[in-house]
């Protein structure tokens, strides 16, 4: 026990007078590690299953250069893990309901035969002209994109409230993990990745909150157009 106190001591000594690589390198030392983890439509809830593997699931494979990539790292602290985890998920709702309003946008104007650069209040006008309803009606793949719009708008209608508490929360762990990981040795040493994954999940959390009333908005426009 105490080679691994004095251990921790040394190693806690050299990163002060080194930086921030050296604190990696004595984490490493010490077995400490933060682990990666990547945000897949399935850990979204049963509701987005469906969409797994299809050309609707934005973070697989299949969504190709259009693929979204979330990633948080754990530091084997249970407060601090699992905020961000909840924190990058919600996230991660936002992002498909983005992209699914996107998906509907570019499906309209292509039926529509508008210039995809038109912006959506122009797609949406364009859309409710009586001349256009029967090429709005014959859209590919109107049921997925339907499913898809259906269960965004079911995370949207909260997701404001959920996030605000989440960046209250955000906001207390960036004060209190350096003492949470302080309590044991091997997480000591991941304090500055541990705060670092905090903000990152904070500033998201803020983006959601300014962000969902307005895309709730152009949803629930797109729902009525496409319904």
């Amino acid at each position: 026990m105490r080679s691994k106190i004095a251990l921790l001591v040394s190693c806690l000594c050299l990163s002060l007078s080194l930086g921030c690589g050296a604190m990696q390198k004595a984490a490493k030392a010490t077995g400490a590690k933060a682990v990666d983890n990547t945000i897949a439509i399935t850990d979204l809830g049963g509701d987005y299953s469906k969409f797994a593997d299809t050309d609707f699931d934005v973070f697989g494979a299949k969504a190709g250069e259009n693929q979204v990539k979330i990633t948080y790292k754990t530091v084997s602290v249970s407060s601090i893990d699992n905020y961000n985890k909840e924190a990058e998920t919600l996230y991660a709702q936002y992002v498909f309901a983005d992209k699914t309003l996107d998906r509907a946008s570019s499906d309209l104007a292509k039926a529509l035969n508008l210039d995809a650069s038109k912006t959506f209040d122009e797609i949406a006008k364009s859309a409710r002209t009586r001349k256009n309803k029967d090429k709005v009606s014959a859209i590919q793949n109107a049921e997925n994109l339907k499913e898809s719009i259906t269960v965004a708008l079911q995370s949207l209608a909260d997701m404001p409230s959920r996030a605000s508490g989440l960046v209250d929360t955000g906001k207390a762990l960036v004060t209190n993990a350096p003492k949470e990981m302080a309590k044991k040795p091997k997480t000591a040493l991941l304090s500055d990745v541990a705060v670092s994954e905090i903000k990152t999940s904070l500033e998201r959390s803020q983006e959601v909150v300014t962000g969902a009333p307005e895309l709730l908005k152009k949803l629930t426009k797109m729902k009525e157009i496409i319904f």
